[in-house]
C-alpha cells in the first residue's frame, strides 16, 4: 500500500509499526513510500463450554456472565510475551531504524519488559490508543500527529 506523499518525510528509514490491543497484534513495515503488514498475532480468550462461572441472584438484580474471566493475566503475559518475541525477530530480520508501540497503556507496559534491550533502544514514539480497527494509513498518519 503507498504511503500519502504528507507522510513519507517521516518514514524515510524501514521503520516497523506494532499495533495492539489485549488480543491481536498487528506488525507493520513502513518505509520510503510504502506500508505493509508483515505478521499479526491474535490470542483470544477461552470461551467456556458451560454455564460454569455463571451466577443470578434470588432477586436477579446481579447476576454474572459464563465466560467473564476473573483473571486473565495468564493469556495476557503469554500474549505480550509473543508480541516481544515478535517484534525483536522482525527488527534484526528486516533491518528496521525505528520502532513505533501503538497500543494500550497495560499492553504497552508488558511488551516493554520483555523486549531486549537492543530493540528498546529503537523505540521512537508510544501511541497509548487501541487502533485495531483502523486501517495502516489511519495507523500510520496517528503515529505521527
Amino acid at each position: 500500500m503507498n504511503i500519502p506523499e504528507d507522510l513519507r518525510p517521516h518514514v524515510i528509514h524501514a521503520t516497523l509499526i506494532v499495533a495492539s490491543d489485549h488480543m491481536h497484534a498487528s506488525f507493520l513495515l513502513a518505509g520510503g513510500d510504502a506500508i505493509e503488514q508483515v505478521d499479526a498475532i491474535a490470542m483470544p480468550r477461552e470461551k467456556r463450554q458451560d454455564s460454569e462461572g455463571y451466577f443470578r441472584s434470588s432477586d436477579s438484580s446481579r447476576h454474572g456472565d459464563p465466560n467473564a474471566d476473573t483473571s486473565d493475566e495468564p493469556r495476557l503475559s503469554a500474549f505480550t510475551k509473543a508480541v516481544a518475541t515478535r517484534t525483536a525477530e522482525l527488527i534484526r530480520e528486516q533491518d528496521t531504524a525505528h520502532l513505533h508501540l501503538v497500543m494500550p497503556k497495560e499492553v504497552e507496559r508488558l511488551v516493554r519488559q520483555d523486549l531486549p534491550q537492543d530493540a528498546t533502544k529503537k523505540i521512537v514514539r508510544v501511541r497509548n490508543l487501541d487502533l485495531m480497527k483502523e486501517d495502516p494509513i489511519t495507523i500510520l498518519r496517528r503515529v505521527y500527529e
